[in-house]
């Protein structure tokens, strides 16, 4: 008799396990639901980091050119460091880097167009960061200082690039 209740209730399980819409079973040692049917493509790109769109490699640019404009303001107020330093754009482009990359990892920005788009945003704030100055200098005298803005309007001309010291208008 008890064999015949065990195997009712076996067949009852196999009947639940191949049921088509039971697509999981309950784990009881984690509690967890664990899905049935896992496809190839699901498993080779667990843990894989998604493909770049356009979207977010223009949000790479921005992360580019915002980290570029704090490395530039770490650079004036705590390292005293000034633009007209011979390799000042390399020290900027160096920690805008570094903070792109770290924050890129965060945020999952890590592929390789990722990172190009990183540096490519932090280059392009730093050619035209200065035409902000020029539309604004009040507001970039209250946060970088009165010299700094003194010091990019003499060097500058506005609307222009500023490429290695050398303006040249658009």
């Amino acid at each position: 008799m008890a064999t015949q209740d065990q195997a009712a209730i076996f067949q009852a399980r196999v009947k639940s396990i191949n049921n088509p819409r039971n697509t999981y079973y309950h784990d009881p040692e984690t509690g967890m639901k664990v899905p049935k049917r896992v496809g190839r493509d699901q498993i080779l790109a667990n843990g894989k980091t998604p493909p770049a769109t356009t979207t977010g490699m223009i949000m790479s640019m921005i992360v580019g050119a915002m980290c570029l404009i704090v490395a530039r303001y770490f650079q004036i107020t705590f390292l005293d460091i000034q633009p007209s330093v011979p390799h000042a754009l390399a020290y900027e482009l160096g920690m805008a880097a570094a903070m792109a990359f770290t924050l890129g990892g965060f945020i999952r920005q890590k592929t390789f167009k990722h990172m190009v788009c990183h540096l490519a945003g932090a280059a392009f704030a730093a050619v035209t960061m200065h035409n902000a100055v020029w539309i604004a200098p009040d507001q970039f005298a209250m946060v970088f200082s009165q010299e700094f803005v003194n010091e990019i309007l003499a060097a500058t001309d506005p609307m222009s690039l500023n490429i290695a010291g050398n303006s040249i208008t658009i």
